[in-house]
């Protein structure tokens, strides 16, 4: 097969081909796609989702597939990102595709394929969010084009087989109509802007329809909806729960028109939020006249409600809802003999399906990228959840390839970013050593050594006696946590190198590099054990210069003379570092924070129990802890845990109610917690 693309260079192309089978059965289908996929045999949806990588690592899916006998059409949509963002290498636009059945090629992508841009998708000039990439619309009026053949294109691609197991597809959600009323436009360049901007006047179900009845509002049968005195008609779906997946449309106008359609987690605004400083959650889509219908298969929406603003006067939505994507993970059977609990842990363990899909991401909403830190906590707390290691070691892989030239990873994988967040190289770290931990698998562990020397060897350069600093330049982001100092943007380079000797980052590296002791002893590698308990043991040393005696806790960093930052965050590393008495004694100021100590976000909460329950074993104040915690987010409502405990106030009003880094109470619930 031939890497293709059509001679334009548009960013959606439809590609066609034909191919003759002598007897109806089952066959292969090889697709590649510099982005992404959607894949059709006889007007029959087939399959999507290309897993995201790297031109030197360009997988490959086998798809199974049924054909019948005689002559078949082959449809392929191809999706062409063209820019660089936290969840896209870019590559050269390109297709590649072959369908085999009993050891013979039946069709293979080449210049004999035909091609023409996709008449309905459009590329906007602006991403959806800076992690999530390229916004789009789309256009029911455009008829296609003439098809032309394709060009055969150069890739230097270098292909692999894909690393874990294809996510599936649900049928479409239920769904109940939440809202409904007139909007009348309030300014806003962008579909986003526009309907977070519309004046919403709300209008009794029966005053929008020719029913009469709240019940009838689940849209099992499709909705006419009628009203004058604004610029058109708003709906707001509420797909029951939080949710992950590709929209499903079906809406009849009766004259061309336009229309909005927004997705988001929650109607604070009285809406789904779909506009929030650089971030687009609202797609432009232009109607014919008739019945428009589209199956979106390239953009997944992370949301729980879907909003709608059509400029008419009258509509019919015969469904508007989201097929869910999800990872094939197994559910075992679990009961923590408290209701409360078994409602808490159900809740975490949705939030970490809801944040795994062909790798996992950080959340669905605003990023789904593959970060160091999110992803060692969900592969963690995912182990009991699900007892999935295939998984965690395709991410980890994933992660691996993005190192740069100065040993560390990218922010996020794959990516091209030259924005590094140092530790979450050691997350990385210390996901391949708990993966081992749990599931050995030597041929992956051999894989990843390589890296983790480089990315060890970072920290020992960027060390002084032991203490890791703070690492220099524009490109190296000292993050920790979203806390006050841990966050670092009070602390960002600004063209003056002030040298901190950081605290957390020596603590995690000290707990790396006792992993790593772990590892390699498992991989019958005594010289690198013995290289790393050494590291080890420099490490602790250097953390005792962070103690305060008077007040018997450790400051966060150390700057000359100076020490500074209190931080609970610290003292539960350091439990993890300290033994006996001293570890113990930790455990208890953990419990009894000082008011001056700054406390912690849900991502890193693990930590505080780990320690507490390792060297103090006082599950009741942990589960105490939780109940009061995340019980409290249940309470609200919530589906899935949050990004922090601020929800959606935080980060200038663009929180996360869905980010598997908080899924902690699984963790605990599955490795400690005896009923």
């Amino acid at each position: 097969m031939k890497w293709i693309w059509n001679k334009g260079g548009d960013a959606y192309v439809d590609f066609f081909d034909e191919f003759t089978a002598q007897t109806e059965g089952n066959a292969t289908l090889f697709i590649s796609a510099s982005t992404d996929y959607a894949a059709y045999i006889n007007g029959q949806f087939v399959e999507h989702s290309q897993y995201p990588d790297y031109p030197f690592k360009k997988v490959v899916e086998q798809i199974p597939v049924t054909v019948k006998s005689g002559k078949n059409e082959l449809k392929i949509v191809a999706y062409h990102m063209g820019a660089e963002a936290f969840t896209h290498y870019n590559k050269t636009p390109a297709l590649a595709y072959e369908i085999v059945m009993d050891g013979k090629v039946l069709a293979t992508s080449s210049s004999k394929t035909t091609c023409v841009k996709d008449p309905g998708y459009e590329k906007e000039p602006y991403f959806i969010t800076p992690q999530l990439g390229a916004a789009w619309r789309y256009d029911f009026t455009q008829n296609e084009g003439v098809r032309t053949p394709a060009i055969e294109v150069e890739t230097g691609f270098v292909t692999c087989d894909r690393p874990s197991k294809k996510c599936v597809l649900t049928d479409l959600l239920p769904v109940k109509v939440f809202a409904q009323g007139i909007y009348k436009e309030n300014g806003g360049e962008t579909m986003a802007e526009r309907m977070q901007f519309a004046y919403n006047t709300p209008k009794y179900f029966h005053e929008l329809t020719d029913l009469n009845k709240m019940e009838y509002d689940d849209l099992h049968e499709p909705i006419t909806f009628k009203g004058e005195g604004g610029d058109g008609i708003y709906v707001i779906i509420d797909l029951l729960k939080e949710t992950a997946g590709f929209l499903h449309f079906d809406i009849e106008v009766d004259e061309e028109t336009t229309c909005g359609v927004g997705w988001g987690e929650h109607l604070t605004d009285l809406r789904p939020r779909t506009h929030i400083g650089p971030r687009y959650f609202a797609i432009d889509v232009k109607l014919k006249k008739g019945r428009n219908v589209l199956d979106e298969y390239f953009h997944r929406w992370g949301c729980r409600y879907i909003s709608l603003n059509v400029q008419a006067k009258s509509f019919k939505i015969n469904s508007l809802t989201l097929r869910e994507q999800k990872y094939p993970f197994a559910f075992p059977e679990k009961d923590f003999g408290d209701i409360h609990l078994n409602q808490i842990y159900e809740v975490g363990r949705r939030t970490l399906e809801l944040c795994a899909h062909e790798h996992y991401e950080d959340c669905p909403w605003r990023e789904q990228a593959l970060y160091g830190m999110d992803s060692r906590n969900q592969m963690l707390f995912g182990y009991g959840a699900f007892g999935e290691y295939a998984l965690p070691r395709a991410s980890l892989r994933t992660l691996a390839y993005s190192i740069t030239e100065k040993d560390l990873l990218a922010i996020t994988a794959p990516s091209h970013e030259s924005l590094m967040i140092p530790t979450f190289s050691l997350y990385y770290v210390m996901g391949v050593c708990e993966n081992a931990e749990r599931d050995y698998n030597d041929e992956f562990v051999k894989e990843m050594i390589p890296y983790i020397n480089r990315i060890m060897g970072a920290f020992q350069r960027n060390s002084r006696d032991g203490a890791v600093l703070a690492f220099p330049g524009p490109d190296g982001w000292n993050f920790y946590e979203w806390i006050t100092l841990l966050d670092s943007w009070n602390r960002r380079y600004e063209g003056v190198e002030i040298i901190y000797e950081e605290g957390v980052a020596t603590a995690l590296y000290a707990i790396s590099a006792k992993k790593l002791v772990r590892l390699f002893e498992q991989a019958g590698d005594k010289e690198n054990a013995k290289k790393y308990a050494d590291e080890f043991a420099k490490a602790k040393t250097a953390l005792q210069r962070f103690y305060n005696e008077e007040g018997k806790f450790y400051h966060t960093y150390i700057n000359g003379d100076e020490r500074f930052g209190k931080h609970v965050y610290m003292q539960a590393l350091m439990a993890e570092v300290m033994e006996g008495d001293m570890a113990k004694h930790l455990c208890s100021f953990l419990k009894n924070k000082p008011d001056d100590m700054v406390g912690q976000t849900l991502a890193t909460l693990q930590w505080t129990y780990d320690a507490i329950l390792k060297y103090d074993g006082d599950i009741d104040y942990c589960i105490e802890d939780i109940k009061k915690r995340f019980g409290t987010l249940v309470n609200k409502g919530l589906t899935s845990f949050p990004e922090t405990e601020k929800c959606e106030d935080d980060f200038s009003n663009a929180g996360s109610l869905c980010h598997a880094w908080s899924s902690v109470p699984c963790y605990v619930l599955d490795n400690y917690y005896k009923k």
